[in-house]
């Protein structure tokens, strides 16, 4: 069985730390991603302020608007 996100947690510059349904918790560091987008409606995640408005929905980390 994988484990799933539980929660997530920002930390600073990008990072989010992840706690797993196993026990584990890993630290994910996505500004080299963020910063290497030109163009288009992901650019907007580079605000810190965009890009710390996510959640976890169905063990995943999801930014934007959220289907029902």
């Amino acid at each position: 069985m994988n484990a799933i996100v539980t929660n997530a947690t920002y930390i600073k510059d990008f990072k989010i730390k992840r706690d797993f349904t196993n026990g584990k918790i890993s630290l994910v560091d996505f500004e080299e991603y963020v910063k290497s987008i030109k163009v288009g409606y992901l650019k907007k995640y580079q605000i810190p302020q965009n890009f710390m408005n996510f959640m976890i929905q169905n063990g995943n980390i999801v930014w934007g608007k959220i289907g029902t």
